[in-house]
Order: C-alpha cells, then structure tokens, then sequence
C-alpha cells in the first residue's frame, strides 16, 4: 500500500524535527493546493501570517494526515525539491523511481482534474461547458430491491404524496447509501469488490462516475483506498474495432502513466474500473471462454478484453463500479455470477436535492426559490423532478424565462411541454443504438402505455410487452425499466415506464400518431369513456391529449418527427369542452378536470372562448395547489364571475396566494374553515385591500381565527366598497369582535345585508335580526342577523351599535334555554326595548323567579307586536303577572303560548288578554289536557270577531273519572282537540 512507501515513513519518522526546520511553509502548501491536494480550509490555516513557522508546520501536518499517505509523499517530492539538503541531512533516499510513480500519478489526477472539470449540457453552445460540482447534486440510492405493491406506490403516486414515500426509501429499512460508503463493508464485515449502480436513463449514473473521478483526483473521496481510477465509457469502447488489452484501455486514457505501468499493475488491490453505461455496448460479451488468459498485456477483441477484465480473469483483484440500466441487469448478472456483486439502485433526487440543485444551477437564492416554488404548485412537473434530466429540463426552460424578463407563470405551459422536451432528449442522447424508426418506437411504446391505461397497469408481463415488441431487444430501454420481483419460489420480469404520469402521456402520443379515419374514431371513444363515473383513470389521458393539441406542440411534433396531428382532433376536442362547460351540472365530470383539460392546450383564445360563459363556480373538494395554478390560470380568462364558492377545499397561505387574482375577480366568494386559518387570513387579506378587488358578496367561516387576525380581516373588509352583503360563521363572537365588526358597518357604505352565523356551545343562545340605521341618513338601512351566539355576545353587539350610533328597528329576538339564568342578562339591554318587534321564548322553561324581570323587560318594549312564550311551570299568580305585561302592549298583534291545561282560569285570563289587546289578531295557544271548564268559559264569554283564537290540546275519552292531569299527556285514552274561535260561535270543532 501507499502508506508503506518510504516517502511516507520519512514524513512520519521525522515529524518533530520538521516542524522545527522547515522555514518556508507557504511553498509547499502553495504546492498541495494547486495539485488539489488539501483543502482551502487547511491551507488557509497553515499560511497565517500570525502563526510561527513551527505552528504553521503543525497545521500543515494536520492536512498531511487528512489527506493520507499519497498527500505525503507529494509533500515529500515537494520538500526535496525546495530543501534538499534538510532531506539528505536526515536520511532521506532519493527515491527515484518511487518519485517518478508519485509524479506521474499526481500528472494523471492533474489531467482527470482538466478533463472533468466542467461538462457538457445538451444545449451547449462551443465554450459554454458548466462546473461540474454546479450540476452534481447528491442522489438517492438504496440498496435493497422493492416489493411489487411499493414498485406501484413510487410509480403512481404525486406531488405530496410522492415526496413522502421518497423520503421513507432515504432509511436503514430500504439500506439507503451514497457514494462515499459504496465500498464499505456489509453488515457482515465483507467487502465487495464489484458494485452495480443502476437506474432509469438521465437518473445521473454516468454524472456520478463523473464526480467521482472528479472528486478521487482532488482528493475528495477514496484517497486512502484507490491509488489509481479508470473510467471506460461504454459508448466509447463501441468505437474500438482493433485488438486491445486492459493495459491500452488504461493507457487510452492516461497514455501518461505509460512508464509507470507495471508499479501500477503491481497493486490491483489499489485499482478502480468505472465500467459506465453496460447497457450501450453493442457488442456481445463472452460469458466463458476455454483458454483464459491472465495477462493484463494480452491483446484481443473488445468483447473478450472487457469480459475478462469484468469476470476478474484478469487483475482479480481490483474493484469494478458498473453503471447500467435495469434492462441489461440479466446479461449483466450473468456475466458476474461467480462475483456475487452489490446492487445499488439510483431513484433520483430528494426534495431537499432537488432544492439544492435549483440553487446550483440559478446561482441566485431569489431566483431559485420563485422557480422552485412555482414547480412545486405542478404536482406532475414536481414529481417527474426528482430524474435530474427533467431538472434540467424545467430549469433551462425557467432561465430563460428569468433572462427575457417575463412572467415565470407562462413558462412551463402544462407537463405535456416537459414531457415533449424529455423525450426529445431521451431519443437524442439516450438510444444512440434504436433498432425501428422513432416513429415507430412512439407507436408501439403509446399502445403499450394505452393498454395499460385502460386496464389500470402501471407493471407489463413480459409477454404482455412481447406482443408489441416481438424481439425484447427493441424494447428502448431509455422508455421502460425492466424490473424484478420474487415470485413463490422464481424470478418475475416486467417492465414499466418511469411514471404513471408519463405512461399517459405516451397513451395520448399514441392518438395523435394515427391516422385521420384512426384518430377520429379513438379519440370519440376515449372522449365518450373518460364521462363515466367508473372511468376516472382515463382523465389524464385526456388532459394530455388537450395539452398535444396545442398548436406549438403540434409544431414541435412536426419538426422533430415530421408527423402532423390529424386534424380531426382539435375540433372534436373543441366541440366536447364546450359541451361540458355547458352542460357541466348535469355531468359527472367535475369541473376541477374540465379545468385541467382547458388549462392544458394553454393557448389564450381557445381559454377565453371555452370560459366565456363559465360564471358560477363551485369547487366542493380539497384542492392541491396544482388545482389552484388550473384555477387561476383559467378562471382569469372568464369575462365576469358572478360567485366562487370554495367549501372543503383545505387551502393554505399558500394555494391562497395562487388564487389571489381569481377572488378580485368575484363578486360573491364563499370560503369555509377548512381554508382560513390565521395565516391564511393574511393572504385573503391581501386581496380584499387590493384597489382591483370586484367583490361584492362574501361568505367566510371564520372559526378558526383569533381575535387578532379577526380584526385584521374586518379591517380589510372595510376597503371594500362595494361591499354589500357579508356573513361571517363564529365559534366565538367575542367582544372583541363586535367591536371591530362595527367598523366594517360603518364604512361598508353600501353594505346591505350582514349575517352572522356561531356555534355556541352554552345552554342559552339566541337569535336576532333586523334593521340597522346608521348615523348618516343618506345610508341605505343594513339587514341584520343573528343566530346560534350567546346571549351575551348579541347583548355586547347591540350595546356597541348603540355605543356608536347605530340604531336597531324591527328587531326579533329569539332566545333557547334555561331562562333563569340569562334572563338577567336579557332586561338590561335597553338598546334593545324601544325596537323590539318580536320577542321569541317559546324554547325557554321559565320558572317564577324569573318572571318580574321578564315581567319588567316586556312593559318597556313598547313596540312589541309578536311574542311566543312558554307558561307552563309558572303559578298562577305568575301567569297573572305575566299576562298583565302583554295587556300593556298596545301594538300586540300575535300571541303564541305554551300550557299544561285549558282550565277555567286560564281561559279566563286568555279572554281577557283579548278583549283589552285591541291590536290583537291571533292567539295560539299550545295545552294539554282541554278542561270542559275551560271550554265552557271560551264558549260563554264575549269574543271580538276580528280576532282568532286557536286551541290545540286533547280531551280524555273515558265516560267517567277523566284525566287532568298535564304531565300525563298521549295517553291512549286521550284524543286530540283543535278550537278556532272568532267572534261568532265556534267555527270548526274537531276530533281527530
């Protein structure tokens, strides 16, 4: 190994009196840093102008053991040429050959250093190559071979959901490792000599053979454990048709290490082979040979060189990294069988890599941010992110975008436009060796996608993708992954595409590869299919299809594959949104879906023509944010939006941002608690102060706030000077609330009608309406109403209106209870007395306790006209009392009582009430038990005829010893009664 080499062992050996001799530090670090041989952090540290010589030697000595044993003899070959008398005074050798090694390794990792530095992007012009470590962002990569059901989950899930189960794979479950470790030992202690790096095309296998070459040489990343790494590029040993050894394929790429060849071949152990993309070669690699020669100078054809170097016949000991796609796992395995090799599996990036590489590739925290965040309101664009070449993709596309000064929002119109740009790339730089014409691929790659579609198949047995492609070597592997599962005691193979989302979207490239009579007749169907209720699955299909019709799709689509989408499509496509637009009420489409379709042809007429009569919304359902960039971008082009209403959509600050110039738009918004919470309540706010906001009705289920952010969104409403109907849904109506409430009154100046809605959990609540005149006359009166608040918050309200100068007139009060114990809260409110219309306590059980309040309350109510009252746990001497208070009320019109029985006295007390109430028209009386007492006073007394009175009770049947009792009413022997008196003899008396 290095560390035994006499270089290393001078360094070691002579530590202390090094740090004592050696003067001019500053060179040598100069030195390690420009061979990247310690970091900038260490070199800083050993060159401090504060520092003694002897500290900055101790500095020096901690990046020597940083770096290992190759560090140190660079610092020897350095130290011997700037002291070489230090060196021999101490014993040093001159160490020839080993310093030529040394020189000659250190010029290699110079020249790897050179040469992948930078890289070449797919749009490169001539000198735009990009940083390397600009581009490399770390990748997930596990271990352990998936089960079926978590192989559907990765491939069908989106957005959140995807993102969940991505980070679930990033554990110890999953044996989740990254680069650094893939030549650790296993939990069993052994090494493996041979790892398998596979993944999907444009995961990044080949970008991570090249940072890792790039790291080895700056001594980033296995400096103690490889003294040498080569990287043979698959589609590069294509080109080779010559005889050639393992030794010309190291010196094709370091023709440099030519004199030092054998001291290299002498420690394999040390040696590293990146055989990257097995899956390009197009040669057929020998699985056995008879006569197998070892020697690593024996020339013979690529196949049997590259084999034999694989199957360790040659250099047995070296390691060997192998990246490939999953569908050369098979020949791949086989080739290695006798190795039992690694399998690491590449699944992309991680939100937070993918954040990372956002970063990287803007150079601009602002910028990376708005173009991260407005990926991530795209489910399919967010998810299809995590392969680092549709990263790239989005990224090159927002860049520009960034670069022309225009809006990001009209950048990446729909994911059918990253899906056209992704196979673009994939036929370009990812099937150099296809086998049937590209068109020919797309065809029978849409038909396998469709079939599965269909039937609901994200997963093809083999035989199902040999019925399309009868030889299983036309299968582009750029396209479908090939992947194996346990079954019983065997292996299964099948194959997918790399995601649900993009399985549809091959299916919609499969109708507009067909020809006009074909495409016609395909698309009417599927169209006719994806409106059934049991045919969800379909609606993706449908969206992309929209999204292919778009006229620079289309364009694309010629230009690259010189194929024009029959024309047949469009208006069919045209003709049946409108339909559902139309008729959307009486479909089972949900207007969520027919958005996505007009969202994604994202051409501005054919939205604005398809919108034109779209006024009423109503969205009943959680909404993801890439709901909500669907919503905006197509209710934006409606003419006018009469009402949106948004209940159980589960919105967020965010997706409320999104929808911002939709609710400016409205003239009647209603959102639910689901949607507003404190932090959402600043946003709304946002766009209720907005000088543009239409809004002129608005209905909030505002539960959720705090007293704090409820005054913030009264004092946004008070912008609002259209404003004429509000409701606002309450847990609590606190006085806090009422105060601020009345601000919104006061300079809502065409406000109309303000409904206010609570869930009051106490035994006593109540109800109010009527009309609130403000101070100013010119001001149109406001319909106010009450309901399900508690006593004391309506009191608080009232108060507070009259505090200000608003009046209340034809008021109806409705209170529910135990009336003892609010009663007290009710008398005092005299704001309430002088315009108090109605008076509703028929759900109250007063007691006698209570009645002189209540007593003293209704004689100041001077305009009562209307009151509904339960007796029937009062004594008479109560009932007495209280029926004095109605007889003071000169405008009662309406009387509604409840009784335990009609007897004597009681009607008594009723025709009495009636003939000194003048203004009296209907009394209603609700009893038990009908005495004949009663009965007869009703009878015999004198009756005004312009008023009703109307009994309804029971009368017991039995011949004799009748019951009377009230507590005992729906006995089988009662029978029930109804009474309509006037002031003639009794009109109608009946038993039912």
């Amino acid at each position: 190994m290095a560390a035994s080499l006499p270089s290393v062992q001078f360094v070691d050996r002579h530590r202390a009196t090094l740090i004592q001799r050696v003067c001019l530090v500053e060179p040598i670090a100069d030195a390690l840093l420009s061979q990247g041989l310690i970091q900038r952090e260490g070199y800083s540290k050993c060159t401090l102008h504060t520092l003694t010589s002897q500290e900055k030697m101790r500095e020096l000595y901690e990046a020597l053991h940083c770096g290992g044993a190759q560090v140190k003899a660079a610092f020897y070959s350095i130290l011997k040429e700037q002291d070489p008398h230090l060196v021999k005074d101490l014993g040093g050798s001159d160490c020839c050959e080993e310093e030529e090694i040394i020189k000659l390794r250190l010029k290699y990792k110079e020249w790897i250093r050179r040469e992948y530095k930078t890289v070449q992007e797919y749009n490169s012009l001539p000198g735009e190559d990009v940083r390397l470590d600009e581009r490399y962002t770390e990748l997930l990569m596990i271990q352990k071979h998936r089960q079926h059901k978590q192989r559907e989950e990765e491939l069908r899930c989106t957005g959140d959901s995807f993102r969940k189960i991505m980070n679930m794979r990033n554990c110890d479950e999953f044996m989740s490792t990254d680069v650094e470790q893939l030549f650790d030992p296993d939990k069993d202690g052994e090494v493996q000599r041979t790892v398998i790096l596979q993944g999907q095309a444009g995961i990044g296998k080949s970008f991570t053979a090249q940072k890792i070459m790039w790291d080895w040489a700056s001594g980033k990343l296995y400096s103690e454990r490889f003294d040498y790494i080569f990287h043979l590029k698959c589609r590069e040993l294509n080109l080779i048709s010559e005889k050639i050894s393992v030794v010309d394929l190291i010196l094709n790429s370091s023709p440099h290490l030519m004199p030092a060849i054998a001291q290299v071949l002498s420690r394999p152990e040390e040696i590293l082979f990146i055989i990257d993309g097995f899956d390009e070669l197009r040669f057929p690699v020998v699985m056995s040979e008879f006569a197998r020669s070892h020697d690593p100078h024996e020339q013979n054809c690529p196949e049997v060189t590259l084999s034999r170097l694989m199957r360790k016949v040659i250099l047995p000991e070296c390691y060997l990294l192998i990246t490939t796609r999953s569908t050369a796992l098979d020949k791949l395995t086989q080739l290695l069988k006798q190795q039992q090799p690694r399998y690491i599996e590449i699944l992309g990036f991680l939100e937070k890599g993918m954040k990372e590489y956002f970063q990287k590739f803007f150079k601009d925290e602002q910028k990376a941010m708005c173009a991260f965040n407005y990926v991530e309101n795209n489910e399919i664009v967010f998810t299809t992110c995590f392969i680092p070449v549709i990263c790239w993709i989005v990224c090159t596309v927002l860049r520009e975008q960034f670069e022309e000064g225009t809006d990001i929002t009209h950048a990446l119109s729909t994911p059918t436009t990253i899906f056209v740009y992704f196979v673009d790339a994939l036929l370009e730089h990812h099937c150099r060796s296809l086998s049937l014409p590209v068109q020919e691929v797309l065809r029978r790659l849409g038909m396998l996608a469709e079939s599965g579609i269909k039937e609901q198949r994200v997963l093809f047995e083999v035989k199902r993708v040999q019925d399309i492609f009868s030889d299983l070597s036309e299968v582009p592997s750029s396209f479908l992954n090939k992947i194996l599962f346990r079954k019983s005691i065997s292996r299964e193979t099948m194959y997918s595409f790399m995601h649900l989302s993009f399985q549809e979207f091959c299916a919609a490239l499969s109708y507009v590869l067909c020809d006009d009579q074909e495409a016609k007749t395909k698309v009417t169907e599927l169209l006719e299919e994806s409106g059934k209720h049991d045919k969800n699955h379909l609606l993706m299909t449908v969206q992309f299809l929209f999204g292919l019709s778009n006229k620079e799709t289309t364009a694309i689509l010629k230009e690259k594959y010189n194929h024009s989408i029959s024309s047949e499509i469009r208006p069919l496509l045209e003709s049946w949104i409108q339909k559902l637009i139309k008729h959307n009420s009486i479909l089972r489409l949900k207007l969520i879906n027919i958005l996505h379709f007009v969202y994604e042809i994202h051409e501005n007429d054919f939205v604005k023509h398809a919108m034109n009569n779209l006024t009423i919304i109503d969205l009943l359902f959680p909404l993801k944010r890439t709901d909500c960039v669907v919503v905006t971008y197509c209710l934006q082009a409606c003419r006018h939006i009469e009402s949106l209403t948004l209940l159980h959509c589960n919105l967020k600050s965010q997706e409320l941002e999104i929808l911002l110039p939709v609710f400016e738009k409205c003239r009647f918004l209603v959102l639910d608690s689901s949607s507003l919470g404190d932090c959402e309540i600043i946003t709304l706010s946002k766009a209720l102060r907005s000088p543009d906001c239409k809004i002129e009705e608005l209905s909030l289920d505002v539960r959720r706030l705090s007293d704090e952010k409820m005054e913030d969104l009264f004092s946004a409403l008070c912008s609002l000077q259209r404003l004429t109907e509000v409701t606002l849904s309450f847990y609590s109506f606190t006085e806090r609330c009422a105060s601020t409430l009345i601000d919104v009154i006061m300079s809502c100046t065409r406000l109309q009608q303000l409904w206010i809605y609570g869930t009051c959990k106490e035994l006593n609540f109540a109800q109010l309406s009527g009309q609130l005149i403000r101070p100013h006359q010119s001001q149109e009166d406001v319909a106010l109403d009450c309901s399900g608040l508690s006593i004391k918050a309506v009191i608080h309200l009232c108060e507070s209106l009259r505090e200000k100068g608003v009046a209340i007139k034809d008021v109806w009060w409705y209170q529910s209870g135990k009336a003892d114990a609010c009663i007290d809260d009710l008398c005092p409110s005299h704001s309430l007395q002088q315009s108090m219309k109605c008076l509703d306590l028929y759900q109250n059980t007063f007691t006698d306790a209570s009645i002189p309040a209540l007593k003293c309350f209704i004689e100041k109510c001077i305009n009562l006209k209307n009151v509904k009252i339960d007796v029937s746990r009062l004594s008479d001497e109560r009932v007495d009392d209280l029926f004095s208070a109605l007889c003071s009320l000169k405008g009662l019109t309406e009387l509604v009582l409840i009784l335990n029985s009609l007897t004597e006295s009681c009607a008594s007390r009723l025709m009495t009430l009636i003939q000194t109430c003048s203004s009296l028209c209907l009394v209603s009386v609700d009893c038990g038990p009908v005495l004949e007492s009663g009965e007869k006073v009703l009878y015999e007394s004198q009756r005004r005829p312009d008023c009703k009175l109307v009994i309804d009770g029971c009368r017991c049947d039995k011949p004799s010893d009748k019951c009377t009792d009230p507590e005992s009413r729906h006995r089988e022997c009662d029978s029930p009664v109804y009474l309509e008196l006037h002031g003639t003899p009794i009109k109608s008396l009946a038993d039912h």
